[in-house]
């Protein structure tokens, strides 16, 4: 799909640059920063000097294996931090084979480099993994980024968010000549997705009228379908809770675009209806609105590996912990409620049986 995007012409100190721009098409790609490390390990390698930290970003020696990558869409926008966001820059690959995909997770893996005793640089971490496929990577993303380990790949983008920076023209010049000189056979473009105007509103759409049709549903009939429960609890890509937070998490990538306020909107939102659906769910679902809760819980923990750690953003402050718990006071009731009827029945047919023998 991406091929098939006509370029547009920039003049850039004379020359003409093109650009592709991606404006609300579907799209999946593996993304990563030029930086060695984790960007906000970075900025203190380098004590916060943009000036230093571009110009390592620039004659930094491109390694095609263990490329340290997060898989981002048109759903999912994730957030792979720039070190600085005056000098961003951004790769983008397209594997070619799943050889040249390893160390898959829903979530951050905290890898780490290590050399092996043929003197190569691998990737490890001890985490639980899983192999799991570039969709389901990407429907399944629990954190600010999944992490994705590639080898033997060159970037064919230049990725930038919103805007094209200078250092990402830059970057695009030094590599069209690497790649010519090193006979690699592959373009190098520059890519520049539409964020802030086209894929952030309709990630906050699609899940805003999902939010609405849940709540007009149990609004209306007093009851919530099996289908419903189904769709938005059960099912991975449609999860309503997952999907909260990760439209929460696609702002996360530039400052100007993470808000606080409406972060605490959606959040609210979401716990409205989890509260609406735990007093009239069918008491043999309760589990699928129990782990909804689990799942927002752990992410107001922010000593544990949730809702906070590298980033600059976090949400967990805006989750109500009090509210969550009256939550699971409620749920917890409702299946007292249901043991004790069932404790009353065991009893009620040993006594029939009894009786019976007698």
């Amino acid at each position: 799909m991406l091929d098939s995007l006509e370029p547009t012409i920039i003049i850039y100190e004379g020359e003409n640059i093109p650009i592709k721009n991606l404006q609300g098409q579907e799209f999946m790609l593996a993304m990563t920063t030029a930086m060695p490390n984790c960007s906000k390990i970075s900025k203190k390698d380098f004590a916060m000097d943009e000036n230093k930290i571009k110009d390592n970003m620039l004659n930094r020696p491109l390694n095609p294996n263990n490329r340290c990558t997060s898989i981002i869409s048109n759903t999912m926008l994730a957030h792979s931090m720039s070190a600085t966001q005056n000098a961003e820059l951004k790769y983008a690959y397209i594997p070619e084979d799943v050889s040249q995909v390893s160390l898959q997770g829903k979530h951050d893996l905290s890898t780490v480099k290590k050399i092996d005793m043929h003197g190569n640089e691998q990737r490890r971490t001890d985490r639980a993994i899983q192999n799991r496929t570039a969709k389901d990577l990407v429907n399944s993303t629990t954190e600010e980024h999944n992490e994705t380990v590639l080898n033997g790949v060159y970037p064919i983008y230049i990725l930038c968010f919103d805007k094209i920076s200078d250092i990402a023209i830059q970057k695009y010049r030094m590599l069209k000549k690497q790649y010519a000189e090193q006979g690699i056979e592959q373009e190098i473009e520059i890519l520049l997705v539409d964020g802030k105007d086209k894929y952030i509103p309709q990630i906050e759409e699609e899940l805003e009228k999902n939010l609405d049709s849940i709540n007009r549903e149990m609004l209306e009939t007093k009851t919530i379908s099996l289908e419903t429960l189904e769709k938005f609890f059960n099912i991975r890509e449609s999860n309503i809770t997952l999907q909260t937070i990760q439209a929460i998490n696609s702002t996360s990538y530039r400052d100007e675009l993470w808000n606080p306020e409406e972060n605490t909107n959606k959040l609210n939102r979401l716990i409205n209806m989890l509260e609406l659906a735990s007093e009239i769910v069918p008491k043999q679902y309760i589990k699928e609105i129990s782990a909804q809760i689990d799942f927002l819980q752990e992410r107001t923990d922010r000593n544990t590996l949730h809702g906070y750690r590298f980033y600059d953003h976090s949400y967990s402050e805006s989750i109500d912990v009090k509210r969550l718990e009256n939550i699971k006071k409620i749920l917890a009731q409702r299946l007292g409620d249901r043991t004790e009827q069932g404790n009353k029945k065991v009893s009620e047919n040993l006594l029939e049986a009894n009786n019976g023998r007698g």
